[in-house]
């Protein structure tokens, strides 16, 4: 079975496999753990590993989004980044206003309540219930939704990142402390694109 997705991490064991755990929840059936490979060799040698194995999409759930732009711009559109957005207190962070090239990710329970700011895409829920709410688990899922999103519709990356900032809780309205909030998968795949929108390249 082929590696389509590649978590760069700082360890093999413990953190990634809850990151691991959290893109098998965020897709639901019909992805297995055969098809996530850990990695700890540093983002520059992960993506690039990713790439070698046919990897479609690297999670990185560490503090490290600002020296990984550049570096993950080089493998698009072959292979999304997804990337938990700075920190897990809940405090504005300053970014890059456009971050095409990289999903970012907060967490909460009924709203962000980690870092946010310019950068945020989309938040989703950690693995537990309990505070400080932790972005780790959270950008697995959004991996795993935006994944489920791609394959259900056999579309692009951005075409699926489309999909679901239209449809996720902020009814397609980014804002800086939800981004365009959580997303709902249903809502996505069964989203009609605006006929001015279908040659749709790009997103935020």
């Amino acid at each position: 079975m082929s590696i389509r997705v590649v978590i760069s991490d700082l360890s093999l064991t413990g953190h990634p496999e809850s990151v691991r755990e959290g893109i098998l929840s965020g897709y639901g059936a019909g992805l297995t753990q055969d098809e996530i490979e850990i990695c700890d060799s540093g983002f520059v040698a992960d993506i690039a590993h990713a790439q070698s194995v046919g990897a479609i999409g690297i999670v990185r759930s560490i503090t490290d989004l600002n020296n990984c732009i550049a570096t993950a711009l080089l493998y698009q559109p072959t292979i999304q980044t997804f990337m938990a957005f700075l920190s897990n207190i809940y405090q504005e962070e300053m970014t890059p206003t456009t971050l095409t090239n990289i999903v970012t990710v907060g967490a909460g329970l009924e709203a962000n309540e980690t870092a946010y700011g310019a950068g945020l895409e989309f938040w989703d829920g950690d693995l537990d219930l309990v505070e400080p709410e932790l972005s780790s688990f959270s950008n697995g899922r959004v991996a795993g939704k935006l994944l489920k999103i791609k394959d259900t519709l056999n579309c692009s990356w951005n075409v699926a990142r489309y999909l679901a900032q239209m449809t996720a809780s902020e009814n397609g309205i980014w804002n800086k402390y939800n981004g365009f909030g959580k997303i709902d998968v249903d809502k996505a795949t069964d989203f009609t694109i605006p006929k001015q929108e279908r040659t749709l390249k790009m997103v935020i």
